[in-house]
């Protein structure tokens, strides 16, 4: 008998869920302590790193004027930065993580 061969591997990925209960405010806070350390850990960017938008996906023109910022909170997926918005000052915007780079001092 032909043994069945397969022209190219197939890769299978599987996402195990764990489940906490968290009875008291200090497990909450316990939690959040070792989750935001874990992220920190993995985040491309330090909180007070300089940063540049090489993305402006939905953000509006006014907001992140000369495409530049400092990190407050970064993570993977997203990242909360500190901006100067053309008419209203400083503010922090939310932005997905992959339209920052580096900053790269000119």
């Amino acid at each position: 008998m032909k043994e069945n061969v397969m022209a190219a591997p197939i890769t299978l990925s599987k996402t195990v869920v764990t489940e906490h209960q968290l009875t008291t405010p200090d497990e909450i806070v316990a939690y959040l302590v070792d989750d935001y350390a874990e992220r920190a850990a993995k985040a491309p960017f330090a909180p007070g790193e300089r940063v540049k938008l090489v993305g402006r996906a939905g953000l509006p023109g006014d907001m992140a004027a000369g495409d530049v910022a400092v990190v407050i909170w970064a993570d993977t997926t997203f990242c909360s930065i500190m901006a100067v918005h053309r008419t209203a000052g400083v503010m922090v915007i939310s932005i997905m993580t992959d339209n920052l780079a580096k900053w790269d001092a000119a």
